[in-house]
């Protein structure tokens, strides 16, 4: 095993995880694990000695800073190398409330890389060789269905390309990608015909009422007075 790893069993044996303590074994253990996650070590781990780390030892806690320490460094040697190994892992060991949030072991890679990569990414890169990857397809399905259904969070107001209103610009991106999400739902057997009608439905909107703003009170006004249905 190398070092870097029995460290870390070593924190978490002197501190297991799901344990009560004082206040002063808080500040021991998180100068700790402080020191290691900035201690240089000369040798690191492939993706398989991590897996097996993991595997038989179930009950340590995996988060940001041993994903940080740890993975990444394998994930850009699978870039440099065009392989998927690590990155593979990177999306096997996410969970489903996790994508899309700071805790998602992609969002955290692509933070770490200054946004070099961004999660779509990640997953294209598995994608081109692997096709077919269920666990990769289920998070761009996660992933896409988070952020499309964000752009419609302040309907009847409103349509969000991100944190603020849509531009008009932006209007045939969001449709393209919301094409590209009914393709995943297709390929994954899940039924977001609704949904997808309703976005698309709403893109549109608010692309004509960009243009005819003046003659509306607002984005209500217009959904009023075209009857469109601004609800699933």
């Amino acid at each position: 095993m190398t070092y870097v790893l029995q460290d870390y069993l070593n924190i978490y044996q002197r501190f297991p995880a799901h344990s009560t303590w004082k206040k002063s074994d808080r500040k021991e253990r998180h100068r700790m694990l402080t020191e290691w996650q900035n201690c240089h070590y000369s040798e690191m781990p492939d993706v398989e000695e991590i897996r097996s780390f993991i595997k038989y030892n179930p009950d340590l806690v995996y988060e940001r800073p041993f994903f940080l320490k740890v993975l990444v460094p394998c994930i850009y040697a699978d870039l440099e190398n065009n392989s998927i190994d690590a990155i593979r892992f990177m999306f096997e060991k996410n969970n489903d409330r996790n994508i899309g949030t700071t805790s998602d072991f992609v969002e955290i890679f692509c933070e770490a890389s200054n946004w070099t990569y961004t999660p779509f990414d990640m997953a294209a890169f598995i994608l081109s060789k692997e096709p077919n990857n269920k666990t990769v397809l289920h998070y761009k399905y996660k992933l896409m269905s988070r952020i499309i259904g964000f752009t419609i969070h302040e309907v009847p107001c409103g349509i969000l390309n991100g944190m603020n209103g849509a531009e008009k610009s932006a209007i045939p991106k969001m449709l393209e990608n919301l094409n590209e999400f009914e393709q995943v739902c297709s390929v994954l057997g899940e039924n977001r015909k609704a949904f997808i009608d309703l976005c698309r439905r709403l893109y549109v909107a608010w692309d004509e009422y960009l243009d005819n703003k003046s003659s509306y009170n607002n984005f209500v006004d217009y959904l009023d007075k075209h009857h469109i249905c601004y609800k699933e």
